[in-house]
């Protein structure tokens, strides 16, 4: 339950930064999308909509995580710098 709330925190703040402050990379599609979680060993935790339409995907393994989101005007999906960090295994 932490982690999950420690990850959605993590995914807001990153939407709150001004967009010439994020570094973002975007792939094609989801196929792309997935080779690169595969490389990094990382599975699907959960995925959905924000209340803005935007879809977006969690994938996390024990150390890892990424973001991912369809970007509104290009369809392409992203993710960047501050979609992704180190799992904290705290629990506090």
């Amino acid at each position: 339950m932490i982690r999950t709330l420690a990850a959605a925190a993590a995914f807001m703040a990153a939407f709150l930064m001004p967009a010439q402050a994020q570094q973002s990379l975007c792939v094609p599609d989801i196929a792309a999308m997935e080779e690169i979680v595969t490389n990094a060993k990382e599975k699907l935790i959960f995925s959905g909509t924000s209340s803005g339409g935007v879809q977006f995907w969690f994938y996390a393994n024990a150390s890892t995580y990424s973001v991912f989101f369809r970007h509104p005007t290009t369809a392409q999906i992203c993710t960047g710098l501050h979609y992704t960090g180190r799992v904290n295994s705290d629990r506090a």
